[in-house]
């Protein structure tokens, strides 16, 4: 039981923003991943906004709040990577496995005996199982489709991994526990990220690490 006057580490309001940005990410991806263009997409000058990657850079905000303070709560590096470890590895590895050994065996095109000893299958295994890096195909899986992926979402964890790999650096090094210095760290970076070339801000990290910044810094600079 907390006091009164306690500061609760709860926000539900979070379970509600990514139960929204999951179902806008899985309404959105629908439509390319059956061949159609994603009507959800608005242009304004040389910056789109389209649906499903704006409700992956909302998750990303958020993470960056949640994680941020998951160091904030205990500042140990053991707990903290113990933590961050349980949080992504034994799902992740779970879904890996299932696609090569259940999905993969009834999907594909191959025999049996071919996709088993079809040397991508295992180099899938090897490479994504350690996100190094992610790969997304196995041996006649989805060939007919208009994207041949396996769960291609699966692209967001290694950057959600360097965040806490950040994170970490920044909570030991102390900077977390310096609002001045968050939010002159947060204006350098939007700075640096606004003025950058159209090329830079598109390219699949560029939004990434902009809302993660964002989430950890907002997430700094409102700690009591």
């Amino acid at each position: 039981m907390t006091s009164r006057g306690a500061r609760s580490d709860h926000f539900p309001v979070f379970d509600v923003l990514r139960i929204v940005a999951a179902l806008a990410v899985i309404l959105s991806h629908s439509y390319p991943l059956s061949g159609h263009t994603e009507p959800f997409t608005i242009h304004a000058g040389t910056t789109s906004f389209a649906m499903g990657t704006d409700a992956v850079v909302a998750f990303f905000v958020i993470s960056g709040f949640l994680i941020t303070m998951s160091w904030q709560r205990r500042s140990s590096v053991r707990s903290y990577v113990t933590k961050r470890f349980a949080r992504i590895w034994p799902g992740f590895a779970v879904v890996v496995l299932l696609g090569i050994l259940a999905l993969g065996p009834i999907a594909t095109t191959l025999t049996a005996r071919g996709y088993f000893t079809d040397h991508q299958t295992w180099s899938y295994l090897a490479h994504t199982i350690v996100m190094l890096p992610v790969k997304f195909v196995l041996p006649g899986v989805f060939t007919s489709n208009p994207i041949a992926s396996v769960n291609g979402s699966l692209w967001t964890l290694p950057y959600e991994v360097l965040c806490y790999i950040g994170v970490l650096v920044l909570g030991v090094i102390g900077v977390l526990r310096r609002r001045l210095l968050v939010v002159a760290l947060l204006a350098v970076f939007s700075v640096l990220y606004t003025s950058g070339s159209r090329h830079i801000r598109s390219a699949a990290p560029g939004p990434m690490w902009a809302a993660l910044t964002v989430g950890r810094c907002s997430r700094s600079a409102v700690r009591s």
